[in-house]
């Protein structure tokens, strides 16, 4: 059996920014996860591999090297389901409000996503910082705007091998 990196596109993108903002995933899992993959594959792609030898790494290092993979490949995928896991995360940690609004930034930095509603981000981003220096809105305000526009990916469906 051969599994290659494009199968988990998306998979990796939430990984990345999950790892870069402390949210949803360990880095232990992520190493796991590569571990049972090169463990079961007769030849495993040098992606996985690299990844199992990160286990002395910080998740910051191992976030570097998905987004390494996903800056380099030509692969594309669409955003939407990293926003449907976003969503859910959202609504069951509203304290982590700030790190949403990070990973929810950062996807605009992944070239190789697809429907990326940039607008929208940068709109919640900048309600995010305008409220944090107290000039405009609240985090409460923040809050439901940034749960409104992910209530929009409520549907969509990530499946994860975790």
């Amino acid at each position: 059996m051969y599994t290659s990196p494009t199968d988990y596109h998306a998979f990796i993108t939430l990984l990345a920014i999950c790892l870069d903002n402390d949210i949803l995933y360990k880095k232990e899992q992520v190493i796991a996860w590569a571990d049972e993959i090169v463990m079961r594959d007769e030849e495993p792609d040098d992606f996985f591999v690299d990844l199992c030898l990160m286990q002395q790494n910080s998740a910051k290092m191992i976030a570097s090297r998905l987004h390494y993979y996903l800056h380099t490949t030509t692969n594309k995928c669409s955003v939407k389901p990293v926003l449907g896991v976003l969503h859910s995360f959202h609504l069951s940690h509203p304290e982590a409000l700030e790190q949403v609004i990070k990973a929810l930034y950062s996807l605009l930095f992944i070239p190789s996503l697809t429907d990326v509603p940039e607008s929208d981000i940068r709109h919640v981003e900048g309600s995010y910082n305008l409220s944090k220096d107290s000039m405009i809105g609240t985090p409460d305000e923040v809050y439901l705007k940034t749960l409104e526009f992910l209530r929009e990916y409520k549907d969509e469906v990530l499946l994860t091998p975790f």
